[in-house]
């Protein structure tokens, strides 16, 4: 099989459920007919992907690690400040606590974007750590430049990295599991802005049993936060597929950009 073609697991078929469920007749059985094939094909047209944040920043940060010979690291195990500013001035992921003020950029562990630029790198085996200094490996010639690397880091993202990671939230699971079904619905009703309670709210029907975390009053909100600061904030508009178009308090809404239908197919 390609290595564009991620082949959707067949435990996670939730169309059974979903078809017991009037609201969700129509968009289970596309969801039926896409599973016959139970495959998602990454950038199916081979499309320059030097227009994808995420691809950008690993692209720079593996120039920093090959060009200085490899990067020794601080007694703490971090990239070095002026690494880190460096690859943050770029503007290419940008954090929302350093941009209003509420931190301040001086060390790797205050931006997540660069801690998760560093260990998609090393988790896809782009860069090794040895005696304290971070090299590139012999992987990062045949693939750093190419359009593979996508499918590479998206693969690595989804199924390696846990989006539990940057947060708080006990229950490891939302939306990190079941990931595709978020993409699914968002191929079918993405293009309008939408609440991202709405594609929260379909999730948690097809999976209920992640439905686990209860605010001090009782209430669910707590789930539904958890689940699109992991889809959106945190996967989604790392790789440029959606955007937020705007934030109410508490609501977030959010749509597809171009790029979603340019490298994801099902």
């Amino acid at each position: 099989m390609s290595n564009n073609i991620i082949q959707l697991p067949r435990n996670n078929n939730i169309t059974p459920q979903l078809i017991s469920e009037d609201i969700h007749k129509e968009q289970a059985l596309k969801m039926e007919q896409s599973q016959s094939t139970a495959l998602l094909v990454i950038n199916p047209n081979d499309n320059d992907i030097s227009d994808i944040p995420l691809i950008k920043q690993i692209r720079f940060f593996i120039n920093q690690v090959d060009c200085s010979n490899g990067i020794k690291l601080t007694k703490a195990g971090n990239l070095p400040p002026q690494i880190v500013k460096e690859l943050y001035q770029q503007g290419i992921l940008k954090d929302y606590p350093i941009e209003h003020g509420i931190t301040k950029l001086t060390k790797e562990t205050d931006c997540n974007a660069i801690v998760l630029t560093r260990i998609l790198c090393e988790m896809s085996g782009l860069i090794k750590k040895r005696n304290g200094i971070l090299t590139v490996t012999k992987k990062v010639s045949s693939i750093v430049n190419t359009n593979q690397l996508l499918p590479l880091i998206f693969s690595t993202f989804t199924d390696k990295f846990s989006w539990a990671f940057f947060d708080g939230y006990q229950n490891g699971d939302i939306a990190q599991f079941g990931w595709w079904y978020s993409l699914f619905l968002i191929s079918q009703h993405g293009d309008i802005s939408r609440n991202s309670k709405y594609y929260a709210e379909k999730y948690f029907q097809a999976y209920p049993h992640l439905l686990t975390l209860k605010a001090y009053d009782g209430s669910i909100h707590a789930n539904y936060s958890c689940y699109s600061i992991r889809t959106f904030d945190r996967f989604l508009e790392y790789f440029g597929f959606t955007e937020t178009t705007e934030k109410k308090m508490l609501d977030t809404f959010v749509k597809k950009t171009d790029l979603f239908d340019k490298f994801l197919s099902y």
